[in-house]
Formats: structure tokens, C-alpha cells, sequence
């Protein structure tokens, strides 16, 4: 837009500066003069020198009247990105409207704003525009591009409406005056129960500078609470916990080992070695089970079972007796008569022990 140029002769110096003038409205515009100060060699001080005023006359082509920005260009494409999707929000939340034009051979700085109006129940934070050039090495300008953004914050409960945007140009191809509009916005935001922790940086949002809003609401900080509260429950009774846990090992250690040395396990071991005519395993069982009841002796002999008119109680002992001197020929009773048989001799064991222990008779005089 500007050029700088000097140029040396004889004795002469010259600087060029070019303007280039793009009008945007059908008007006369009037150039005031310009005063410039020189400082030519061998004055004693500065000189000045006055340009003449200008007077331009700048009208528009039949179809543009009416416009209230004239913008020329032969393409002109708009997108516009809401963020995030509109919909629910909460209060305080930011919905950012952001609209990008790309005028085709045309710069950037030519390219007018688009219209990011107030909204009323809305607070309107505008972001500067961002503007660049697109430029290849063969073809130069390809187009200008230029960005304009705003955030806006709701500071209540409600629905609310970004009006649509509408956007006049003229195209120099069709040689007419073309719109675009972008749709409107529909969101609505919802009330949270908390209250900032701070106020919004207002200064830092009009300059566009980079925030988060941070929304934390009741049951988020109920749960935080609870599982806070709970570790500190967790460390304070970590040593009753332990406590506990130790005095259930020795519990279920105990009961084990009361059950291992139990005649109830004792008589199914047996019971199991013989069903299965297992004699060699037989044998030590039925000594276990004895020695467990204490009704045979300490150690449980065979001689103490009480075998008088008992034919069973005779064969199982005479089966025990033949397998320790090697006689596998005998029959070897089932564990149906081995089980009646203790069952009786043990019964008898308790009795007898039980008649012992009662007082004998008073004598009388």
C-alpha cells in the first residue's frame, strides 16, 4: 500500500511515497494537505513544503446503493464455528462465535468486520481480529482471510438467541450485490448451584487472552467429601483393622486345627479307607478314631474291646491280629460291621466308666 523510493541525480534527492485508496461508500472524499519539513543541504534550517489538496469522487456501480459497507470482490466464502456445540450449558459457561471470510484476490485488511452484536441476558467478550494473506510463489495473492471472534457468557438461567449474522458484498464477476447470512444460535443455560470461586478476569477476556471456566457443582463435591472422609477413617482405624484381621487368622487357625484333631474327621477317614477294602489303610484309621475317644485306652489297644458274646467284635479283632502276622487269607469284616462294632464297644467304654464314678451305697445301722 505504501512504496518508498529515492532517486539521486545531480545535486538532486527525491522520496516517493505511494497511497493506495480502497473506498468502501459512494461519496466525495477530501484530502487535506499535507505538511512536510525538508532539510535540504546548504540551508542554515528545515524548510517546509505543502502538498495541495485533493478532492476524490468515488461512485457506486448501479445495484450497490444501499449498501452500508461497499466490499468488492470476484469470491467470497463465510464459515462460522460454534464452540462448544450449542445446547445445554451451564451458567457461566463460555459459547464462542467465531466467523472466517476469505475474499479471493483480495488482502486481508480489506476484507470489514462481521457484526458480533450484543445479546441482551449476555455478556459479550470480542477477541482482536486475525488477519493474514494467502500468497503462492507463481500466482502471488491468492486471498485475504480475516477471523472475527466472541465469547459470550450467560449470567442467568434461560434460553437465549445470537441473532444471524448478515454479511453484504459485491461481486465484481457477476457485477451485482450478493448476502450471505449465517444462522442464528439457539442455546440455553442451566443454573448451578455453587458459586465462583472467583470472579471472571474481564480485563484478560476482552483481549482475548486464554481462560477456562471451571464449574463444580454439589454431588461432585459431596463425593470428593466421602471418599476424603473415608481414607481418613481408613488410616485412623488401619490399627483395629489389623487387630481384627490377626485375631480372625488365629480364630479360623484355631478352628482348623480343632477340626483336624476332631474324632468326627478321624471317623470319615476311616469310614472312607474302609469302603474302599483298603486293609493297609484301614488299620492305621481305626487306630486314629481309638486313640482320639480315649474309650480304648491311652494308647487304644484292641484288647480293650469288650468282645464277649459279640461275634463281630471277635472277627475284627482277629482280622487286625492276622494282618500283623501275615495271614491275607482271613476274611476282613465290611465297614458295616466295623462300625457297629466300635459303636457298641465305645457306648460300653462310657457306660462303665460312668457306673465307676458313682458313690456306692450308704451302709445303714
Amino acid at each position: 500500500m505504501a512504496g518508498l523510493r529515492g532517486v539521486a541525480g545531480r545535486g538532486l534527492a527525491a522520496v516517493r511515497r505511494a497511497y493506495r485508496i480502497a473506498p468502501q461508500a459512494g461519496k466525495t472524499f477530501e484530502i487535506a494537505p499535507l505538511t512536510i519539513t525538508v532539510y535540504p543541504g546548504g540551508m542554515t534550517g528545515p524548510a517546509q513544503v505543502t502538498t495541495p489538496a485533493l478532492k476524490l469522487v468515488a461512485t457506486l456501480p448501479p445495484g450497490a446503493e444501499g449498501m452500508t459497507t461497499f466490499f468488492a470482490a470476484p469470491k467470497l466464502t463465510v464459515e462460522q464455528k460454534i464452540e462448544p456445540a450449542p445446547g445445554h450449558l451451564a451458567v457461566g459457561a463460555p459459547l464462542t462465535r467465531t466467523i472466517t471470510q476469505r475474499a479471493a484476490g483480495t488482502e486481508s485488511m480489506l476484507i470489514p468486520p462481521a457484526i458480533l452484536a450484543d445479546v441482551a441476558g449476555l455478556k459479550r467478550y470480542a477477541k482482536p481480529a486475525a488477519t493474514r494473506n494467502i500468497v503462492e510463489d507463481r500466482a502471488g495473492l491468492v486471498a485475504g482471510e480475516r477471523t472475527d471472534s466472541a465469547s459470550y457468557v450467560a449470567d442467568r438461567k434461560g434460553n437465549y438467541n445470537l441473532p444471524p449474522v448478515r454479511i453484504e458484498w459485491w461481486n465484481t464477476t457477476t457485477r451485482r450485490k450478493e448476502k450471505i447470512v449465517l444462522p442464528a444460535v439457539r442455546f440455553s443455560a442451566a443454573a448451578v448451584r455453587e458459586k465462583p470461586l472467583f470472579e471472571l478476569p474481564v480485563d484478560a477476556m476482552r483481549e482475548g487472552m486464554p481462560h477456562q471456566i471451571v464449574v463444580i457443582h454439589a454431588r461432585q463435591v459431596i463425593v470428593g467429601c466421602a471418599v476424603v472422609l473415608g481414607m481418613i477413617l481408613l488410616i485412623a482405624l488401619r490399627a483395629r483393622v489389623g487387630s481384627f484381621v490377626r485375631r480372625s487368622d488365629r480364630v479360623v487357625s484355631q478352628a482348623r486345627k480343632r477340626w483336624l484333631a476332631s474324632d468326627a474327621l478321624a471317623w470319615r477317614k476311616l469310614a472312607m479307607a474302609a469302603r474302599k477294602g483298603e486293609w493297609r489303610r484301614t488299620i492305621p484309621a481305626l487306630y486314629a478314631w481309638m486313640d482320639r475317644g480315649g474309650d480304648f485306652g491311652r494308647p487304644a489297644r484292641f484288647e480293650n474291646i469288650d468282645a464277649t458274646g459279640d461275634q463281630d467284635a471277635a472277627s475284627l479283632i482277629a482280622a487286625v491280629e492276622s494282618n500283623y502276622a501275615g495271614d491275607d487269607a482271613r476274611r476282613r469284616p465290611r465297614w458295616k460291621e466295623i462300625g457297629a462294632v466300635l459303636r457298641r464297644s465305645a457306648n460300653r467304654a462310657r457306660t462303665k466308666r460312668k457306673d465307676d464314678t458313682l458313690p456306692g451305697p450308704l451302709n445303714r445301722y
